[in-house]
């Protein structure tokens, strides 16, 4: 596999494969490092997403922290706090009903989706470029979730595509 949309079909089709089980042990392994984690740095506000297609589902997460989901404004992500009362966003997405956008400097950490990512913490998500703008202008602790199986040695690069700094799967860290 060199090209991205290679990885994005290869991706989708072992998400899919999944079993709800599978998905839901891998979400709670790595929800339980990220808040060890977080709580050890003193993290307190962290952005995530409300999954789709199979992606890992971080939104327990709000449990312990204060929790923010992206929308898409503008042609860029930005970020709410999760109420718990959602609404249809684009590309089908859960967003949060309200509009009371978030500075994104109130982020301690934000969690980066990837379809796969590869050990040095690059990902290949569905090719909007959404992520890798915001990691462009994002000062916080990014921290990439992935599936074990969809880590790779290294992914197909852009000169747009930003790293992650921490890359955990349900089999531990990969990188940071």
């Amino acid at each position: 596999m060199n090209e991205k949309p290679t990885y994005r079909r290869h991706a989708l089709a072992v998400r899919k494969a999944m079993s709800a089980t599978q998905r839901d042990a891998a979400s709670r392994t790595i929800t339980d490092a990220l808040s060890r984690m977080f709580k050890a740095r003193g993290i307190t506000t962290i952005a995530a997403y409300y999954p789709m297609r199979g992606e890992l589902d971080m939104v327990a997460l709000k449990a312990d922290f204060t929790l923010f989901l992206p929308k898409v404004i503008d042609g860029r992500i930005a970020f709410y706090q999760d109420t718990g009362d959602y609404t249809e966003g684009n590309f089908n997405t859960t967003v949060p009903a309200h509009d009371d956008q978030t500075d994104l400097g109130e982020i301690d950490a934000v969690i980066v989706p990837g379809l796969c990512y590869d050990k040095q913490g690059y990902r290949v998500g569905y090719g909007k470029g959404y992520y890798d703008d915001l990691l462009s202008r994002y000062e916080g602790m990014s921290v990439g979730v992935c599936y074990a199986d969809l880590v790779f040695d290294s992914l197909p690069i852009q000169p747009h595509d930003r790293a992650v700094d921490v890359l955990l799967t349900e089999r531990g860290t990969m990188k940071g």
